[in-house]
């Protein structure tokens, strides 16, 4: 049997992207995407707000050229990691690991709210090559 982890993620960050470079001297930028999940029974708006990690090069694209606000799709795959937190309680959590992503804007500029077909703007390409799934 062969196991698939890819998840594709539409959204606009919720704040601006928060990057780090680690001891090591890797780039990390970490962000919330908010993703409508539909309406509820009430009416209300449903959201789903999702973490999301990058790291390297996709890193560096994203917290030079994406903000608060900013119309994104991502491509990566569901991480979870375990820790246990200052009081000693095991935690998890569960977030989208980044390996590439794209601009999206509506294609109205004059700033109305009428919704019209989104436009793709591909991200630039990354400077180092971002490995492509084992298919093994």
């Amino acid at each position: 049997m062969i196991d698939m982890n890819y998840s594709i993620l539409v959204g606009r960050l919720t704040s601006d992207p928060k990057t780090v470079i680690t001891p090591n001297g890797n780039t990390v930028t970490n962000f919330t995407l908010a993703n409508s999940a539909g309406v509820s029974k009430s009416g209300t708006k449903l959201v789903n707000f999702i973490d999301c990690q990058a790291w390297h090069s996709c890193a560096t694209l994203i917290s030079s050229m994406v903000k608060q606000g900013t119309l994104v799709a991502v491509y990566g795959k569901l991480v979870t990691e375990s820790y246990t937190d200052n009081n000693n309680i095991k935690r998890k959590k569960t977030f989208i690991s980044v390996k590439d992503f794209q601009f999206i804007r509506h294609a109205n500029k004059s700033g109305d709210k009428n919704e019209q077909e989104p436009t793709i703007i591909p991200a630039p390409a990354p400077t180092e090559p971002v490995p492509l799934p084992n298919n093994s």
